[in-house]
C-alpha cells in the first residue's frame, strides 16, 4: 500500500503546486484590484465569482468539468497524465476554490491595510498611488495569503 502511495505522490505534489501557483497568479491581482476599486463593478463581479466558487463542492465541480469539457465538448481528456493537456482539467478544478478563497482573503486584508495610518502617511508624503499599494500595503496584506497558500497546499496533497 505504501508503494502505491509513493508512486502517485510526485503527481499529487505537481498538481497541488501548479494549482496553488495558478490560484495565486489569478487570485491575488484580482483581489488587489477589487480592494483598490472598492464598490466598483469589478469588485462586485469578482466577489460574486469568489463566493460562487468558494461555496461549490470540489467533487461536484470536478465531475461537472469532466462532463462538460471532456464528454460533451471533447476539448480535454478525462483521465491520464501523458501530456500537458491532461493537466489542464485537474489543475483548474483544484485551483478555482483556492483562487476564490485567495481572492477574498487578499481583498479583505488589502482593505484593512489600506486604511492603516502608515498608508495614509505614505499618501500624504506624495507617494504615487501604485507605489503606496505595492510597496507599503501589499507587503503586509500578503502575510495571511501566504499562510493560507501553505495550508491549502498541504490540503491539496492530502
Amino acid at each position: 500500500m505504501v508503494e502505491e502511495i509513493l508512486t502517485r505522490f510526485p503527481t499529487s505534489i505537481r498538481l497541488a503546486a501548479l494549482a496553488i501557483v495558478l490560484a495565486v497568479l489569478i487570485g491575488v491581482p484580482i483581489g488587489i484590484l477589487a480592494a483598490v476599486k472598492q464598490y466598483s463593478i469589478m469588485d462586485v463581479i469578482s466577489t460574486s465569482f469568489a463566493m460562487f466558487f468558494a461555496s461549490m463542492p470540489g467533487f461536484w465541480f470536478g465531475l461537472l468539468s469532466i462532463i462538460i469539457f471532456s464528454l460533451k465538448l471533447g476539448w480535454l481528456p478525462s483521465n491520464g497524465i501523458d501530456t500537458w493537456v491532461h493537466y489542464i482539467l485537474p489543475i483548474c478544478t483544484l485551483s478555482l476554490p483556492a483562487m476564490a478563497a485567495i481572492l477574498r482573503l487578499t481583498r479583505t486584508t488589502m482593505l484593512e491595510t489600506i486604511r492603516q495610518d502608515y498608508v495614509r502617511t505614505a499618501r500624504a508624503k506624495g507617494q504615487i498611488e501604485r507605489k503606496v499599494i505595492f510597496r507599503h500595503a501589499l507587503k503586509n496584506a500578503l502575510l495571511p495569503v501566504i499562510t493560507y497558500c501553505g495550508v491549502e497546499f498541504g490540503l491539496l496533497t492530502w
